[in-house]
């Protein structure tokens, strides 16, 4: 399944983009904390250039946030959209 909010509006959604951010959104909210692009490369098995050019697209709908300077640390807004389990 993917995450509603892994869908960035008024861009182009290409399959692999989306389940790449759901990857990436779906492990940052098991933990409400930050995380470094290397860890979410290594945790996720991809390169760090795909998991910041996603986590700026996300950023771009203030999904996630980044703070610091290097390296850069990014956690979830809380913004979006709720996954539709989170009602029943």
């Amino acid at each position: 399944m993917y995450n509603p909010n892994a869908i960035i509006l008024n861009r182009k959604n290409t399959i692999k983009g989306v389940i790449s951010r759901s990857k990436i959104l779906d492990y940052m909210s098991k933990e409400n904390r930050y995380y470094t692009i290397d860890e979410l490369s290594k945790a996720l098995a991809m390169s760090k250039s795909k998991v910041v050019y996603h986590l700026r697209l996300l950023k771009e709908s203030n999904i996630v946030q980044g703070f610091g300077k290097h390296p850069i640390r990014w956690i979830l807004t809380g913004k979006g959209q709720k996954k539709i389990d989170e009602f029943i």
